[in-house]
């Protein structure tokens, strides 16, 4: 687990851009649980399905971020 140092510098270097994908995941994600909700039953099932969306769809959100922080570095690269 990173340190409250390393959580701070990753925070302090979010791009707008960034900010943008994980406003727009985070959306998505609950409107997604909302729907799934909606058309099950509650229990176990619902419960386990919801935990199995939520994490492909963060893993998503996360390799986008990736991808973001990739260009960037590649552009501060090229550009030099």
């Amino acid at each position: 687990m990173p340190s409250k140092q390393e959580i701070q510098k990753i925070l302090d270097n979010i791009t707008p851009f960034q900010e943008y994908i994980m406003r727009g995941a985070s959306r998505m994600v609950g409107q997604s649980l909302d729907q799934l909700e909606s058309a099950m039953p509650e229990g176990k099932q619902l419960e386990k399905l919801k935990q199995l969306m939520e994490d492909i769809m963060y893993d998503y959100r996360d390799s986008l971020l990736r991808a973001t922080v990739e260009l960037d570095t590649s552009i501060k690269t090229n550009s030099k």
